[in-house]
């Protein structure tokens, strides 16, 4: 940021210095955008009156910006600016399945923030969910491909090609091979080459972890036993006929001890983010030899059994994880109060089961874990 003692080198000295000034100024004098900004609902009648008010707003802090500290940045922060507005309005035309000119949706772009990568993102939806017109083919990212190397300029089409996404390594990495062959430009190329060969070295590890993986089922209280991995992992299939059943067999199997419950899917992006909190607080608990067990609940939704033991695999997350049928896992759900994934809850010792006590792992210390244990 900006400060005493701060100075920025390089032939982008002067464009970071300004730009970090620009993000000062615009919390300084434009405040109260971006909370209205977020709760601005796509269903709105009123949507589009809202939107343009607010980043009238904003254009007139840009200006403001630019009469204070000069227009090398000029470029790069109206594109931004583009960007996000772009963004919001595809949101609402995705929403709503409303059609528009694409020449009103391409933004030019300069420069990487979250507010343009939220446009490449949505642009992405937009032109597989709206614009491409086969609904039974929807769901072939080789034919969408092909529609938006059809219909948008180059560049534009290898930004909307480079988001198709898979949360399965294997499949993820067969997407890009096959994009690799789509893409019109250097730079796409060179990007998705990288990708490539990072989903190869984990390919790679992955594999090697399923193969030394011991695989002989095994029927147990929680269910039946379908992998265990040396990262300290078991993995179970739900035998339980619904939620009460399958949180009394928990209960029944670490009793005494205290548990801490985390229900996910592993298409959730949060979920997935706060794993590695978790696992750090699995080895501290282990090595303090506390009486503290973690049991994953993941959902059948939208998944098959080999995709949940592949993501477990390659976040290497250690505990208790079950695989549980989506109408289990929405049973606990409404017994929780949850609002979706993650949710999580802890069981204590004595039975008392406490949903409020973690929002999200990244805030939970081994200490707060252990009083709760008392």
């Amino acid at each position: 940021m900006i400060g005493d003692g701060i100075s920025f080198a390089g032939k982008d000295a002067e464009v970071n210095r300004q730009m970090n000034e620009y993000i000062l100024f615009d919390k300084k004098h434009n405040p109260d955008f971006y909370k209205p900004l977020r709760q601005l609902n796509p269903s709105d009648p009123n949507f589009q009156y809202k939107l343009d008010s607010l980043f009238k707003i904003q254009r007139n802090t840009d200006q403001a910006f630019y009469h204070t500290y000069g227009t090398t940045c000029k470029t790069l922060i109206d594109a931004a600016t583009d960007a996000q507005y772009t963004y919001r309005q595809l949101d609402y035309y995705l929403t709503n399945k409303i059609k528009v000119a694409n020449d009103s949706l391409l933004v030019p772009i300069y420069s990487i923030s979250n507010h343009v990568s939220d446009y490449f993102r949505f642009l992405h939806y937009y032109v597989k969910y709206v614009l491409y017109p086969v609904n039974e083919t929807r769901g072939d990212y080789v034919k969408v491909a092909d529609y938006a190397n059809q219909t948008f300029p180059k560049n534009y089409a290898d930004i909307i090609n480079l988001r198709f996404e898979d949360d399965d390594i294997a499949a993820q990495n067969k997407i890009y091979k096959t994009i690799l062959n789509k893409l019109n430009s250097k730079w796409a190329k060179e990007n998705i080459r990288i990708e490539i060969d990072g989903l190869n070295v984990k390919q790679t590890k992955l594999e090697k972890l399923l193969a030394s993986a011991k695989s002989a089922p095994k029927q147990t209280s929680l269910g039946k036993i379908i992998k265990e991995f040396s990262f300290d992992a078991e993995l179970l299939s739900n035998q339980s006929k619904d939620g009460s059943e399958l949180l009394k067999t928990i209960k029944a199997k670490y009793h005494n001890k205290l548990i801490v419950l985390d229900i996910w899917a592993t298409w959730c992006a949060p979920c997935i983010g706060q794993m590695p909190y978790s696992k750090k607080l699995y080895h501290e608990a282990k090595g303090a030899k506390s009486p503290i067990e973690f049991v994953y609940l993941c959902t059948d939704q939208g998944l098959n059994q080999e995709k949940w033991i592949n993501k477990v695999a390659e976040l290497e997350q250690p505990g208790t994880h079950i695989f549980v049928e989506n109408n289990v896992i929405s049973e606990l759900l409404s017994l929780f109060n949850g609002a979706g994934f993650p949710t999580y809850a802890v069981i204590k010792p004595n039975g008392e089961i406490d949903t409020k006590a973690i929002s999200w792992m990244k805030d939970v210390t081994l200490e707060k874990l252990e009083e709760m244990t008392k």
